[in-house]
């Protein structure tokens, strides 16, 4: 700078041109100013009904983008689709085991009427050899579960991160400046927003076959046994579904 070369003659341009820059700025935005002051506001109540109706039809799109949710993470998912099917098939034999344990439990409440000791010592000790059993196939099945939900989880999280640090390295320098988008605040959004996906898919579709299929076991095995004390509960089951419907709608 003291010796005046080149990079002094540029500093000197670059502060002739700052005060022209912002006059030329102020007056396009009184200019701007004026145009908008000066455009009638007559309005047509057509114009507002269209206006209305365009809003309304972008909350309805909004609203179905957001439904697809569930559907856009399972497409995410679906190189994984072998270990949520195994998944879903090990859920529902554990929806099916409660219903078969139930039945267990009365036979094994009935062994105490028999008169005869040896009887009852037999039949008991063979619901003991069975309850065992459905401990062990459950415990099994357990572990398969969560294995496979893991595996596909880990795998969706694994992509969701590629995919959004990617979409960060794309992203202008100004993102950068933002407070909300510094090095920590990015990185933990890449730790926590990712893994909370993971429960999304899998195993949330996990436990809707584990429940319903409890259902449709203990409903057949239900008219198995009293087809009228069964029809009496799905009132009650309808009732209380009808009810639950009701409250979340409001």
């Amino acid at each position: 700078m003291n010796i005046q070369g080149l990079y002094f003659n540029l500093a000197k341009q670059q502060n002739l041109r700052q005060p022209e820059e912002v006059e030329s700025k102020l007056e396009d935005k009184d200019m701007n100013t004026l145009m908008i002051t000066d455009q009638p506001n007559d309005i047509s109540i057509d114009d507002s009904y269209d206006l209305l109706v365009n809003d309304d039809k972008n909350k309805i799109e909004t609203k179905e983008k957001k439904e697809n949710t569930m559907l856009a993470i399972l497409r995410m998912n679906k190189p994984e689709w072998i270990l949520i099917a195994i998944g879903c098939i090990t859920a529902s034999i554990i929806g099916a085991r409660d219903p078969v344990y139930c039945i267990i439990q009365t036979k094994l409440a009935t062994v105490f009427q028999q008169c005869d000791k040896n009887v009852q010592k037999r039949k008991v000790l063979f619901y003991v050899l069975l309850y065992v059993g459905f401990g062990v196939i459950s415990l099994v099945l357990h572990s398969v579960q969560g294995y496979v939900f893991a595996r596909s989880g880990e795998a969706l999280t694994k992509r969701l991160r590629s995919k959004a640090f990617q979409a960060i390295l794309h992203q202008d320098m100004t993102f950068f400046d933002r407070e909300e988008n510094s090095t920590g605040a990015l990185c933990t959004r890449l730790a926590t927003e990712a893994s909370a996906v993971q429960g999304a898919s899998g195993v949330r579709f996990g436990l809707i076959f584990q429940y319903l299929f409890a259902i449709v076991a203990g409903i057949l095995l239900g008219f198995a046994y009293s087809w009228q004390l069964t029809l009496l509960k799905l009132k009650l089951l309808l009732s209380f579904i009808f009810r639950s419907l009701k409250q979340c709608s409001q």
